[in-house]
C-alpha cells in the first residue's frame, strides 16, 4: 500500500457534517488543469473541501462524492467507477450499514410496516416480486407472499406469527452485526415479542373538528386549479368530481394544515375516489410548479410537494372514510418539524383506557454507559451497540460502582412522548422503572428515582434491589406532581441514580427503561353557533362571524375591533355552546372555556362574561391575559358554579376589549371562543325490582358490585333450574321522542360445577317487555364462568334492531341457570344486571309568532299566542253553524342555529290539542270537530296536509314525522309555516276546539372526531388507503405518493403500483393490515417504502481493470472478429436449448497491491425471446461459484442496449490477485421452448483493492449526512 506525504486524518466526530449538492469541487495539484465537477440539485451537502493533499487524495476525495451523489440521485447500492479525476480512475463500492434504530425515535416510526392486528386476516401481504424495504418489518400475525412475490429488507424481520421464505434481508459486510429474523416458522421457533412492535399511539393533529368546508366545482373553462382548504370534508361524491374524471387536466391542490376527512357520518358515499389519468392532487407546500401560471404546469411526480418544509398537510381519516387511487397522481407532504412525528394520513383509532409516554431525551449523565438505551424498555439485543449482560437480553444503560472511580451514577430523562391533547383531563398517571442490581447496592436508598416538575422536585422513591431484570410496581405520581393537566408534563423529569454501598467493592447498575403509564379523557369541543351581539368589532378584513372558530388554516380568521379615544371599547356576543345536549344523567368532570386572542397598541387585557342556561351561577368581568400574538386563557366554568350539564345547552359568553386608561389607540383580535367539557356519562341502571323462589338474597343482583351476589344452588331432583327476574329498569324516563344510540346489558355471574371437572350449569337470560320486538325475545345463551365472577355484554340495538327508548318501557329480564348435562348439583352466582343506555333527547323548538283571525263564515282561536308551546295553556276556538271552522297560522320557529355540518337523525312536529262536541241535546249522534295541520315551507313532500285524529275529553298528541319525508338540514326549516284547522264534526253544531300547542322537535348530531368503523376495521380488502395499478398502460400509471408516515392501527393499507421508480412511502406504514403489490421499475433497485436513515458505507479503491484476452470455450455464440472485444458477441439459441462462452486470460491492467477486497465481475447483456435463465460460473482454484452453484443474472428483455449487472467474486473466494492466472468466466443462456437471443457486450472484472478513503453516509431521501470520513492511505 503505497503511503501518503502527510499522516492519516480520520473525522468520527459524528457531528452530521452534510455533503452540499451545489458544491464545486476545484481540484489543483502541480501542472494539473482544474476540474470542476458540479454536483447541483441533489441536496447533498459537502462537509468540507480538502486542498494540497496530493493528486491521489483528491481523485480518491472527488470520486467518493460523485458516488455519494450517485447514490443519492436514486442509483442503486453499487460499485460506481467515476470519470477520471487528475487523470486516476477510482472505484468506489458501496456497503448497506444495519440501520436497526436501538433508541425511541421522536419523529419516526421504528419500522419501516408495521402490522398490529392480530388475526391471521391481518399481517402483511406482498404480491408483486422485487419489492425493497427500508427499514424493520413487523407484524402481529404473519408476513406472506403471493406466487412469485418477493420482498428484500434493508432491516429487521420480525414476526408473532410465520414469515414466507420469499422475504430476505439484505447482505451486510462482516464488521456489521446481522439483521434479526425472529419468526414463529423459524429453526428453532421465534416469534417476536408483541410488546416490542406495540401500537407507537401516535397524537391525532386535532381533537376537535376543524372549519366545515366544501369541495370546489370544477375549474372554469381556461383554469386549471382547484383549491381544497385545510378543515372538515363530509362529501366524498363532490370530491370524485373534481378526480374522478369529469374535471380533466385539474390539478387539486390540499394547501397546508389539517384536514379530518368523514364521508359517512352524513350517509354519503365513502370512498373519494382519484380515476383520471390527466389529475393530479398535491397537499402540502407546493414545489416546482407555480398556482398562478395562466397554463397548467407539469407537476412533478413525484416532487411536487416540498417534503423538507413544517407546512404540510395532515390527513385525518374517521368513520368510514376510504381515499383510493385508480389512476392519477397523487403526493402528500407532511409538515416537517424537529421533535414531532410526520405523519400525512391518520387513522382515527377508539379511546384508550391508558397510554405509554416514553422518554426522548438524555438531560444529564454521570456514569452510565450507552444512556440512550433507558429511553426504552425492552429492546431487541440484536440493535447496534446494545450491550448484553450476563443473564438478561436487553439494551440496558450500564453504570459500573467501585470506591475508586465513582460510587455513584444518575441519569436524567425528560420529553415524554406522545403528548397529551391540549384540555384533557389526565385521571391516572404511573411511573413505571425496569432495572437490574448488582454487587454491593443493598442500602436502602441505594437506587432512588426522584420526580421533579420544572425546578420543583414531587417525589423521591427508594426502588427495589433486583438481581435480575424486573419491573418495579407503578408509582402513583398524579396529585404528588399535580399531573391532572397536560402542561405539567412538558416539564417533568426523571433521575434515576445508584450509590455504592458505604463500605462496598463493586456494583452494575443496569437501567432497561423508564416510562409513564397516562389514563386521560379528551375533551368534548362546543363550538358557538352564533353571534347574537356585537359593538365595535369592524376592523377591515374581519367579520364578527370570524369568532366562531379558532385556529383555522392556512391562516385564522379573527374578529378584530380597532380602539381609539373615540371608541374605546367593543364587545362580542357568542351563542349556541352546547349542542347538541350532553346524554342525560352525565357528571361534567371538566368544563373550560377556551379563549383565543390577541392585543396589540394600547389595548388592555380582555375580559368575558359567562352566562349559563336558564340563569343562575356564571361568572362576570373575568379578566384575561393580555396576549402580544395570539394566545388562549382557560376559564374554569366549574368555578363560575356551571356544574349541571342543562347549563351549557344554550350557554352564552361576552368578551369584552377595550383601551388602558391612558390609551390612544390599540386593537383587540378575538381568533375564537370554544367549550370545552369532559364528562362522565350516565352510569348503568340498576334493576330496582328481584324476584326469585331459586335464588337466595335476590336483591343483591340489582346491581353490579363485585361482592355481593343471588345464589342458586341446583341439584338434580329439587332445583334442576334456577330463575330470577329483574325489572325496573325504566327509571329515570327517556324525553319522549329521543333516539337510542345504544342499549347494552350486562350481565356479571358465576357458575361452578358440583364436582371438580364437572360440566358448569348452562344460564341464558330471556327478555320481555310490551314495547320489545319478538326478535329480542328469544332466550340467549351466556357462556359459563368458573371459578371468578365474569361479565357478558349484550348488545341490545344489534341484536333487536332497537331504536327508542320507549321499547325498553317496562323490561323485565329473566335469568335461568340449569344443570349442565350429567351433573348431579352445582352452584350459580348474579352479581347483577345493568343497562347501559345512550340515547339523545329532542331539542324542543317553538314557534315564536301565532296568528288566528275571525271572518264572517270563520271563528278565531283566542289568545293565538298559548299555542306557541305545549304547556296545558290552550287557545280555544267556538265553532258554530255559523262559523264552523277555525284556523291558527304558527310560523318563524326559533330553530338555533346547528353546528356546521350537523346531521339531524329526528325531527317532528308535536300537536297537542283536544277536540269536544259541544252541541245540545243532538237529535241523532255527533262527530267532533276534525282537525288537520297543513306544513309549508320544507321544500318536501311533507309541505302537504295532514289529518289528525280526534281527541275528546283531553288533550291528546299527533306527530308528523318531518325526517321521512327528507328534512336532515335546519336550513330546511328556516321557512317552516304550519297552519291548524278545526271544523266541526258531522252532525254537530257546536264545538270547543283547544289547540295546547305545535312544537318542533329535533335530534341531531354534531360532527365529531369518529374513529374508523365498519369494514375499515374488520375486513382486509376495505382499505383506508389505497391505491390500484388494475388501469394502467404502458404511458399512464397510478401514483400515490405519501413523504410521511401512514398511521392507521385500526386500518387496512392496500398499495398496488405498476413502474416505481422512486420511494413512494418514506416514513413507513403502521396499520392494522397492509397489502402492497408495487412493482418497481426495470433496473430500480432502490426501497419502495422505508423509513430513514439509510445508511451506506463508501469505500473508494483504485481502479484496476482486467479484461479477458481469449475464449477458451465456445458453444452457440458468435465468434469475435480478430482484433474485437473477445466478450462481445451473440448467440441465438433455439427452443429448449443452450449456449455458452468461456472466457480466459483476465490480466489487470495495472498492479493490485494487497488482498482482493472485492472482485467485480461486470456483465453488460440483454435479451430477446423465451429467456429461461442468464447464468455466470466463475472457475478458479477454490471456487464456489463454479458448475451447478454458478451465479444467476437477471434476465433483461427488451433493453435497448446492453444492461450491466454486477456479482462480487470475493464471496466466491476470489481474494488474491495470484487466482487470476487460471480464472475462466462462463456465460451460459438458456432458452425456453420459443427460441432466444443473447446479446453479451462484455465480461470485465475490476479488482478492489488498498483503499483510499472510507465515507460512513447516512440518507435522507436525496440528502445525506456524513457520519465519518476516514482516508486510509
Amino acid at each position: 500500500m503505497t503511503g501518503r506525504p502527510y499522516p492519516r486524518r480520520r473525522r468520527d466526530d459524528e457531528q452530521g457534517a452534510t455533503l452540499i449538492l451545489a458544491l464545486a469541487f476545484v481540484v489543483v495539484f502541480g501542472l494539473v488543469t482544474v476540474s470542476v465537477l458540479s454536483f447541483a440539485g441533489t441536496g447533498l451537502k459537502a462537509a468540507r473541501v480538502y486542498v494540497d493533499q496530493g493528486k491521489r487524495g483528491y481523485s480518491a476525495d472527488g470520486a467518493t462524492q460523485l458516488a455519494i451523489n450517485n447514490f443519492s440521485q436514486g442509483n442503486p447500492c453499487a460499485p460506481y467507477t467515476a470519470p477520471p479525476i487528475n487523470g486516476r480512475r477510482m472505484t468506489v463500492h458501496c456497503d448497506p450499514l444495519n440501520a436497526s434504530p436501538a433508541l425511541t425515535r421522536a419523529t419516526q416510526p421504528q419500522d419501516a410496516l408495521r402490522s398490529l392486528g392480530r388475526a391471521a386476516k391481518d399481517g402483511i401481504d406482498v404480491t408483486t416480486r422485487g419489492l425493497r424495504v427500508q427499514g424493520g418489518v413487523f407484524s402481529h400475525s404473519n408476513v406472506t407472499t403471493g406466487a412469485g412475490a418477493s420482498m428484500t429488507v434493508s432491516g429487521d424481520v420480525s414476526a408473532v406469527g410465520d414469515c414466507s421464505r420469499a422475504v430476505s434481508q439484505t447482505p451486510l459486510p462482516p464488521t456489521q452485526a446481522p439483521y434479526a429474523h425472529d419468526c414463529a416458522d423459524d429453526t428453532p421457533p421465534a416469534p417476536a415479542d408483541e410488546a416490542v412492535g406495540g401500537d407507537p399511539d401516535y397524537t391525532p393533529p386535532a381533537t376537535a373538528v376543524p372549519v366545515r368546508r366544501t369541495a370546489p366545482a370544477c375549474p372554469a373553462p381556461g383554469s386549471w386549479l382547484a383549491r381544497l382548504r385545510p378543515g372538515y370534508y363530509d362529501d366524498a361524491r363532490a370530491l370524485t368530481h373534481l378526480t374522478g374524471g369529469d374535471c380533466p387536466h385539474v390539478v387539486v391542490w390540499l394547501e397546508p394544515g389539517v384536514y379530518y376527512f368523514d364521508f359517512t357520518f352524513t350517509g354519503g358515499s365513502a370512498v373519494w375516489t382519484v380515476d383520471d389519468p390527466t389529475v393530479s392532487v398535491v397537499g402540502g407546500t407546493r414545489a416546482g410548479w407555480d398556482p398562478a401560471s395562466p397554463t397548467r404546469p407539469a407537476v412533478p411526480d413525484p416532487g411536487g410537494c416540498d417534503r423538507t418544509r413544517p407546512e404540510g398537510v395532515e390527513v385525518m381519516m374517521g368513520g368510514g372514510s376510504r381515499f383510493q387511487v385508480d389512476r392519477g397522481h397523487v403526493e402528500l407532504c407532511a409538515p416537517v418539524t424537529p421533535d414531532r412525528q410526520q405523519i400525512a394520513v391518520y387513522g382515527v383509532q377508539p379511546p384508550k383506557p391508558s397510554h405509554t409516554l416514553k422518554p426522548t431525551a438524555v438531560v444529564t449523565n454521570v456514569g452510565f454507559a450507552h444512556p440512550g438505551h433507558a429511553l426504552t424498555s425492552g429492546e431487541r439485543p440484536t440493535l447496534p451497540g446494545c450491550a448484553q449482560p450476563t443473564g438478561t437480553a436487553n439494551c440496558t444503560a450500564d453504570a459500573d460502582l467501585d470506591p475508586a472511580k465513582r460510587r455513584s451514577a444518575s441519569l436524567q430523562l425528560a420529553a415524554f412522548t406522545p403528548r397529551v391533547p391540549p384540555g384533557s383531563v389526565i385521571t391516572g398517571a404511573t411511573l413505571r422503572v425496569r432495572h437490574e442490581d448488582d454487587g454491593d447496592l443493598t442500602a436502602p436508598g441505594a437506587v432512588k428515582v426522584t420526580t421533579a416538575v420544572g425546578e420543583d422536585t414531587c417525589r423521591t422513591d427508594d426502588l427495589p434491589r433486583h438481581t435480575a431484570l424486573a419491573t418495579d410496581p407503578p408509582i402513583d405520581l398524579l396529585d404528588a406532581c399535580g399531573l391532572t393537566v397536560p402542561s405539567r408534563l412538558t416539564g417533568l423529569t426523571v433521575t434515576y441514580a445508584a450509590t455504592l454501598d458505604a463500605g462496598g467493592a463493586t456494583a452494575t447498575e443496569r437501567l432497561d427503561g423508564i416510562w409513564l403509564e397516562v389514563s386521560y379523557r379528551t375533551p368534548t369541543t362546543f363550538k358557538p353557533t352564533a353571534v347574537t351581539a356585537s359593538t365595535g368589532f369592524t376592523a377591515a378584513g374581519t367579520a364578527p362571524g370570524d369568532a366562531l372558530e379558532i385556529g383555522e388554516q392556512p391562516t385564522s380568521l379573527v374578529a378584530g375591533a380597532d380602539l381609539t379615544t373615540s371608541a374605546p371599547s367593543a364587545s362580542i356576543t357568542l351563542s349556541g355552546f352546547g349542542l347538541p345536549p350532553l346524554p342525560p344523567g352525565s357528571v361534567i368532570d371538566s368544563a373550560v372555556l377556551r379563549v383565543a386572542h390577541q392585543e396589540t397598541g394600547d389595548a388592555r387585557a380582555p375580559s368575558i362574561d359567562v352566562t349559563p342556561a336558564g340563569g343562575g351561577g356564571g361568572c362576570t368581568d373575568l379578566p384575561l391575559t393580555a396576549r402580544t400574538g395570539l394566545g388562549d386563557d382557560r376559564v374554569d366554568l366549574k368555578a363560575c358554579g356551571i356544574t349541571d350539564p342543562a347549563q351549557l345547552t344554550g350557554l352564552t359568553a361576552t368578551y369584552a376589549a377595550g383601551l388602558t386608561p391612558d390609551g390612544a389607540a390599540g386593537a383587540d383580535s378575538l381568533d375564537g371562543v370554544w367549550l370545552e367539557v369532559v364528562y362522565d356519562p350516565p352510569p348503568p341502571r340498576p334493576a330496582t325490582s328481584a324476584e326469585s323462589t331459586t335464588f337466595t338474597a335476590a336483591t343483591d343482583a340489582e346491581t353490579i358490585d363485585g361482592a355481593d351476589t343471588a345464589r342458586a344452588a341446583l341439584d338434580s331432583v329439587t332445583t334442576p333450574t334456577a330463575a330470577i327476574d329483574l325489572g325496573g329498569y325504566d327509571a329515570p324516563a327517556a324525553a319522549p321522542g329521543s333516539v337510542l344510540d345504544g342499549a347494552s346489558l350486562h350481565i356479571a355471574h358465576r357458575d361452578d360445577p358440583g364436582k371438580a371437572g364437572g360440566p358448569p350449569p348452562t344460564v341464558a337470560v330471556t327478555l320481555t317487555g310490551p314495547g320489545l320486538p319478538r326478535s329480542c325475545t328469544t332466550p340467549r345463551t351466556l357462556p359459563a364462568h368458573q371459578d371468578a365472577l365474569a361479565t357478558d355484554t349484550l348488545d341490545l340495538v344489534a341484536a333487536c334492531g332497537l331504536t327508542d327508548p320507549a321499547q325498553l318501557t317496562g323490561l323485565v329480564v329473566t335469568y335461568t341457570a340449569t344443570l349442565g348435562a350429567g351433573s348431579t348439583t352445582a352452584t350459580d352466582q348474579l352479581d347483577g344486571i345493568t343497562l347501559e343506555l345512550a340515547h339523545r333527547p329532542p331539542l324542543p323548538v317553538r314557534p315564536t309568532r301565532a296568528i288566528s283571525t275571525a271572518t264572517p263564515t270563520a271563528a278565531a282561536f283566542l289568545d293565538p299566542q298559548n299555542a306557541q308551546a305545549i304547556d296545558a295553556t290552550a287557545s280555544t276556538a267556538t265553532l258554530a253553524a255559523a262559523t264552523p271552522s277555525a284556523s291558527l297560522r304558527l310560523g318563524a320557529f326559533a330553530t338555533p342555529p346547528l353546528p356546521a355540518g350537523a346531521v339531524i337523525d329526528k325531527v317532528v312536529l308535536r300537536v297537542t290539542h283536544q277536540d269536544d262536541d259541544t252541541t245540545a241535546a243532538p237529535p241523532s249522534p255527533t262527530e267532533p270537530p276534525t282537525t288537520a295541520l297543513t306544513v309549508s315551507g320544507t321544500g318536501t313532500a311533507c309541505d302537504a296536509h295532514h289529518a289528525l285524529t280526534a281527541h275528546e275529553g283531553t288533550p291528546g298528541a299527533d306527530v308528523i314525522d318531518l325526517g321521512a319525508c327528507g328534512v336532515t338540514k335546519d336550513d330546511q326549516l328556516t321557512e317552516l309555516t304550519v297552519d291548524y284547522t278545526a271544523k266541526l264534526g258531522k252532525g254537530s253544531t257546536d264545538a270547543a276546539d283547544r289547540l295546547d300547542g305545535v312544537e318542533l322537535d329535533i335530534v341531531f348530531r354534531a360532527p365529531s372526531i369518529r374513529a374508523l368503523s365498519g369494514c375499515l376495521t374488520a375486513v382486509r380488502g376495505c382499505a383506508v388507503l389505497k391505491s390500484t395499478d388494475d388501469a394502467d398502460t404502458t404511458a399512464d400509471h397510478s401514483r400515490l405518493v405519501i413523504n410521511g408516515t401512514v398511521y392507521a392501527p385500526t386500518g387496512a393499507v392496500d398499495l398496488s403500483m405498476s413502474q416505481v421508480g422512486s420511494q413512494v412511502v418514506t416514513r413507513g406504514i403502521i396499520a392494522r393490515t397492509i397489502g402492497l403489490g408495487i412493482s418497481p421499475a426495470d433496473g430500480y433497485l432502490r426501497p419502495v417504502i422505508g423509513i430513514p436513515p439509510e445508511p451506506v458505507l463508501f469505500t473508494t479503491y483504485p481502479a484496476v481493470i482486467a479484461k479477458p484476452a481469449s475464449v477458451t470455450a465456445n458453444t452457440g455464440f458468435t465468434t469475435p472478429a480478430p482484433g474485437a472485444p473477445v466478450d462481445v458477441t451473440d448467440a441465438t439459441v433455439p427452443g429448449g436449448g443452450r449456449a455458452s462462452l468461456t472466457f480466459g486470460g483476465y490480466a489487470p491492467a495495472a498492479a493490485a497491491t494487497g488482498p482482493l477486497d472485492h472482485v467485480i465481475l461486470q456483465v453488460a447483456h440483454h435479451e430477446d425471446g423465451d429467456v429461461r435463465s442468464v447464468r455466470m460460473s466463475a472457475d478458479f482454484a477454490g471456487s464456489t461459484c463454479s458448475g451447478d452453484d454458478a451465479l444467476d443474472l437477471p434476465v433483461r428483455l427488451g433493453a435497448s442496449g446492453p444492461v450491466t449487472d454486477q456479482v462480487d467474486l470475493a464471496p466466491c473466494g476470489l481474494t488474491r490477485t495470484s487466482q487470476l492466472a487460471g480464472l475462466t468466466v462462463t456465460c451460459t443462456v438458456t432458452a425456453g421452448s420459443g427460441g432466444a437471443t443473447e446479446h453479451l457486450g462484455g465480461a470485465r472484472i475490476d479488482l478492489l483493492s488498498g483503499p483510499l478513503v472510507q465515507a460512513a453516509v447516512s440518507f435522507d431521501g436525496h440528502t445525506g449526512t456524513v457520519k465519518q470520513w476516514t482516508v486510509l492511505s
